[in-house]
């Protein structure tokens, strides 16, 4: 898998269900959803992201500045649960 979704292994996945903004549950005007696949050693996670100008303005982590995240546009991955493992494309 090369991460790239014509991937022959990424065509057995189907996508997920469109995302929506997680404060306020609209659709956002570009689409964006998932593809998910398992090993028994390995996630993969693949996104289809059609906003054309993808861009990010925070550069650094800040545990007290979380609530930051909902006011960006971002991609992000939780796993787990209280602590959650999180990873996040801004």
């Amino acid at each position: 898998m090369d991460g790239k979704l014509d991937d022959p292994a990424w065509q057995e996945v189907g996508f997920t269900e469109d995302f929506v903004d997680i404060a306020t549950n609209i659709t956002p005007q570009f689409r964006t959803r998932a593809k998910i696949r398992w090993t028994d050693s390995f996630l993969y996670i693949g996104a289809a992201v059609d906003d054309p100008a993808v861009w990010a303005n925070i550069t650094h982590t800040c545990r007290e500045g979380a609530r930051l995240r909902y006011w960006v546009c971002d991609y992000g991955l939780y796993l787990g649960s209280s602590p959650a493992f999180l990873w996040q494309i801004a």
